[in-house]
């Protein structure tokens, strides 16, 4: 009951801090200078960090999928080799 719970929770908090976010960020915008040294530190940093994570799942991702398919084709060929042995 408890893992129910916390994912319709999570969706909710996602639902609800999405547009304060955005409305945050829209607020904020008004308030510095985009030309200035700190917000393009900050913006290469943030950005840096976002490639990273990026980076990150897609070689996770290509890693997982080539193992599962290895797993895959060996649990194939196993399953191949025992219709072929009980012919």
């Amino acid at each position: 009951m408890g893992k129910r719970w916390t994912k319709w929770a999570l969706c909710a908090f996602y639902g609800l801090i999405t547009p304060v976010g955005i409305g945050v960020g829209i607020g904020v915008r008004q308030l510095y200078a985009p030309a200035s040294q700190c917000v393009q530190i900050v913006s290469g940093v943030l950005v840096t960090i976002s490639m990273a994570i990026l980076l990150y799942t897609g070689l996770m991702t290509l890693n997982i999928s080539g193992e599962v398919s290895l797993r895959y084709r060996n649990r194939l060929a196993g399953a191949q080799l025992e219709d072929r042995t009980a012919r």
